[in-house]
């Protein structure tokens, strides 16, 4: 009987040592998985985040660059005027014209990636009348800001909701 007791407290000592590890063992396991598991979920809402941060502070910027284009729309079709009245001599007005005719083609060209398709629709719009965009009705512009700060808005909803 004897026998018996000490073979049941043996087998009771290698469970009870047994049991511990293989359960640190497992837990370690899971524990890693887990990690992995969830430093991926990080990771992708990390790129998800930094896409949207960058295309929002780029929406900002060509809104904030059409708004000073649009603000300076009287003086350049001041310029204009003057070029027009003495078009050889004027190198200086014409480098001016050039540089604002430059700006507004980057920020109309750049809208096209940065927004939406009702963007893309009015920027279409006012590039395909024939004349300089200064000479363009202003509430064409306005409403291309308009459209452009509402696709900037749906896209932050959009971020935030997910």
């Amino acid at each position: 009987m004897e026998n018996m007791d000490v073979k049941t407290d043996k087998a009771n000592q290698k469970t009870n040592v047994l049991l511990p590890t293989i359960m640190g063992f497992v837990g370690v396991i899971v524990g890693s998985v887990l990690t992995f598991y969830f430093s991926g979920i990080l990771w992708d809402r990390q790129k998800l985040f930094y896409v949207n941060d960058s295309l929002t502070r780029k929406q900002f910027e060509l809104i904030d660059r059409l708004s000073k284009l649009n603000g300076q729309q009287p003086g350049i079709q001041e310029l204009w005027i003057n070029h027009l009245k003495d078009i050889p001599n004027n190198t200086v007005l014409s480098e001016k014209l050039g540089g604002y005719r430059g700006e507004y083609s980057s920020v109309v060209f750049q809208s096209s990636f940065y927004f939406g398709d009702k963007t893309n629709e009015i920027a279409r719009k006012i590039a395909s009348l024939k004349e300089p965009w200064w000479e363009k009705p202003r509430e064409d512009y306005d409403l291309l800001l308009y459209s452009m700060r509402d696709d900037m808005i749906t896209q932050i909803k959009r971020t935030v909701k997910n």
